[in-house]
């Protein structure tokens, strides 16, 4: 199953890089999925397969980071995705969009 994050990234000063970094949330250890550099407003998009993230329903949660490596913004975790999305009658594996709407920084 291919999983998609989407969300709409609003620099407020486009001067500063950015990381974008999507993760699975664990009660451990968190697991960094991707990762993407922005340096002005932007919409952006990770996809994946979800098997990469080892988990049938894993928790997605996206933070972003300075070019200090701060923690700058950290979403909701989202659990709305589920590897047993599979078409039934088809076999076919359906693509899963989470979007994490407009982010403001």
């Amino acid at each position: 199953m291919i999983a998609k994050v989407n969300a709409n990234i609003e620099l407020l000063n486009s001067n500063e890089k950015y990381l974008v970094k999507l993760f699975d949330v664990d009660v451990i250890k968190d697991d960094e999925i991707a990762v993407k550099e922005i340096n002005q407003s932007n919409a952006i998009e990770f996809i994946f397969p979800l098997a990469d993230t080892g988990e049938f329903k894993p928790e997605l949660q996206l933070r972003i980071f300075d070019a200090a490596n701060n923690e700058v913004f950290r979403s909701e975790i989202n659990n709305s995705i589920s590897s047993t999305n599979i078409n039934k009658n088809t076999g076919f594996v359906e693509v899963t969009t989470i979007d994490f709407g407009l982010i403001t920084l």
